[in-house]
């Protein structure tokens, strides 16, 4: 797990779980291919376990939560500790599988509601194919936006090529 200090190279773009000061609902990005410090992590892992069908074991996944600061200011991110420590950086095909499905649960979840009233609606009513969209389309924006599908790729970034270190940003001093 990182802890305080780390240098880390993120992968790929992953949400901001900080609470918005402002409230808005735009959802803030830390972009790949950026370079981080750790400020502060727990160091707690907790993981998550989903039977596949064809499986014969459970496919069990791992998170752990840091905040760091980049050049774009403080973010509070969830994790994938085993991509940080894998001696070849990629998650097995049953892992992605896995956070996409949890990502549609999150989804259904968050729009229970909005579904409810889906199915109770006339189809043949002139705004059920409206409402049916404009749910498929939330659920669509939630499922590709979610903590799960996202959740970041980072690697130790202690030791950098020439080229990759020439469009380093360096972190301001604390």
């Amino acid at each position: 797990v990182l802890v305080e200090g780390d240098l880390i190279d993120i992968h790929n773009r992953t949400p901001n779980l900080r609470e918005n000061e402002f409230e808005e609902s735009e959802i803030e990005w830390v972009s790949s291919g950026k370079f981080a410090r750790v400020i502060q992590s727990d160091g707690k892992v907790w993981s998550k376990s989903i039977a596949l069908k064809g499986r014969e074991t459970p496919v069990s996944v791992a998170f752990s939560q840091a905040t760091i600061e980049f050049s774009g200011g403080v973010a509070d991110i969830l994790y994938l500790p085993d991509f940080l420590s894998a001696a070849k950086p990629e998650l097995a095909q049953d892992q992605s599988i896995a956070l996409q499905i949890w990502a549609k649960e999150e989804a259904d979840e968050v729009l229970a509601d909005e579904k409810e009233r889906l199915d109770y609606m006339d189809k043949r009513h002139s705004d059920y194919s409206e409402a049916k969209e404009r749910y498929k389309t939330r659920h669509s924006n939630l499922v590709i936006a979610s903590r799960f599908s996202n959740a970041a790729r980072l690697r130790y970034a202690y030791a950098l090529t020439v080229h990759r270190a020439q469009s380093y940003e360096p972190l301001p001093k604390i």
